[in-house]
């Protein structure tokens, strides 16, 4: 099938992710789980003592292979020829289910493979989406991705990217419950990943490979020139880790915020988005897939698959992820759009905006009013996602420093954490489309609750976080000090009194 069509798939960008399900993944249970309960469902983030971090679309795109880029999958079929394609397919399913009750892959395989069906293209595709990328346990045909493999198999470009990672954080969060009620690992059994879990939780897997040294298989497999990044960990063991907590909470000082940009990996094509030297780049009708997959993949959103399943997508708290410094990540209420609403708010254009990038070796820091919230946040956690501390009551609340500006979708801004001056920043924006808020009329001071606290003000007040106005998303924080002189290595973390 790759022979015949690898032209197209490569048009509707999904070549790589193809080749990436030819390749072995040795499950570790024990990881996926350890990490399982790290996971925040109410950021959609690991929670570490050392800090945030998630998988991000960016690892969905480069480790997956999938694109954040393309039409939803939800993309209706809009003429007849695909319409009667999609009645073929759907005739075909049925005939399997009069005969075996149960349509499997295994069975739909047998019946389309060299069978020279005039849609046996469309066929394989939908065997690969149910197989590989919308899982469906006991791996069944499922009708809901036939429009989907329809459209592929003509060359259209689908953004898996935000689907596959929308069920990879539902799993997550299932997973996290499973373990939460079980109160011990080894009281997970087997039937939550195999019965429950239809996401290709293997991303998890590999994305904590490439990051934590001391998880890492020893002997990866050398990277061909061509293949994606994926083909290093084929068939290759995980390693035996004894205390896969311990290693975890004590990983700060060797996770790798940014493994892809860096030139270790022979015969791997380092993305335009990771410059030798830092720039600014235009974002607009003119500028390439590769740079503007990375927009897509800095822009604070909703994401939706099937089953009604919307998880938010937020990509401020791991700025560190993208190589930007990481302040006082603010909240965002929940959007509890309609997918038609959350791909049209995905797609949102965005013109004429200025992007940093910055150099890919660069180190990017924290703030010292994130290194307080953070160190108070986690002292002494009983959850990792409800971490808190005992505050002592306050008669009136402390007027808060911060103010927020409101934007819709604009990386101009470094996710998390604003521009050194006032001036660059108004530069970058038109007047009519500034929109400053206060906070409310008895503000809070932010920088000094905890996770818990924070994420509970943000259900309570609206103005703390993300509001829908028509040019609002990605939210700036500035501070009464200057962010050059408050950064710090956030490794020092540990070292603070």
């Amino acid at each position: 099938m790759a022979y015949v069509h690898q032209s197209t798939w490569k048009k509707a960008g999904i070549y790589e992710a193809v080749l990436n399900s030819t390749y072995q993944i040795r499950r570790q249970k024990g990881l996926v789980f350890g990490f399982g309960e790290k996971w925040c469902s109410e950021t959609n983030t690991f929670i570490f003592p050392w800090g945030e971090a998630t998988i991000t679309l960016e690892d969905a795109m480069v480790l997956g292979g999938y694109s954040v880029l393309g039409d939803s999958v939800f993309s209706p079929l809009k003429n007849t020829e695909v319409r009667e394609i999609h009645k073929k397919l759907v005739d075909g399913r049925r005939e399997i289910y009069c005969n075996n009750e149960q349509v499997t892959t295994q069975i739909w395989q047998n019946k389309f493979m060299n069978s020279g069906s005039e849609i046996e293209h469309e066929a394989f595709l939908v065997f690969w989406l149910c197989r590989y990328v919308f899982l469906n346990p006991p791996y069944r045909i499922h009708n809901t991705v036939f429009s989907i493999a329809i459209h592929l198999a003509r060359g259209t470009r689908i953004a898996l990217a935000p689907a596959v990672l929308a069920s990879i954080y539902r799993d997550l969060g299932v997973l996290k419950k499973a373990i939460v009620e079980s109160n011990r690992l080894d009281r997970s059994s087997d039937a939550v990943l195999d019965q429950t879990l239809k996401s290709p939780l293997q991303l998890v897997q590999v994305w904590a490979w490439e990051r934590f040294s001391d998880l890492r298989p020893e002997n990866p497999n050398p990277l061909k020139y061509g293949e994606p990044r994926m083909a290093r960990w084929d068939k290759v063991d995980g390693l035996e880790v004894g205390n896969l907590r311990k290693v975890l909470d004590s990983a700060g000082e060797d996770f790798l915020w940014r493994p892809y940009a860096l030139d270790v990996v022979e015969n791997w094509c380092l993305p335009k988005y990771y410059p030798q030297e830092e720039k600014w780049v235009l974002v607009g009708p003119d500028l390439d897939d590769e740079l503007l997959s990375f927009v897509r993949c800095l822009s604070v959103c909703e994401l939706v698959v099937f089953g009604g399943t919307k998880e938010n997508y937020l990509p401020h708290r791991v700025s560190l992820q993208f190589g930007y410094d990481q302040d006082l990540p603010c909240s965002i209420t929940q959007f509890n759009q309609d997918p038609y609403r959350a791909w049209k708010h995905y797609i949102k254009k965005i013109k004429n905006v200025k992007l940093y990038l910055p150099c890919r070796l660069s180190e990017a820091d924290v703030s010292t009013e994130y290194l307080k919230w953070w160190k108070q946040s986690v002292a002494g956690p009983k959850d990792a996602c409800e971490a808190a501390v005992p505050q002592k009551k306050r008669s009136k609340r402390t007027k808060s420093k911060q103010w927020f500006l409101l934007r819709a979708n604009y990386p101009s801004v470094t996710p998390g954490f604003p521009p050194k001056g006032a001036t660059e920043t108004d530069d970058l924006m038109d007047e009519d489309e500034q929109t400053i808020l206060e906070l409310s009329k008895d503000p809070v001071d932010e920088d000094k609750l905890t996770i818990s606290e924070l994420l509970k003000y943000s259900k309570k007040d609206e103005s703390f976080g993300i509001r829908q106005s028509s040019e609002s998303e990605i939210i700036r924080s500035r501070s009464e000090i200057g962010m050059s002189s408050c950064r710090r290595k956030f490794r020092q973390y540990h070292e603070v009194g």
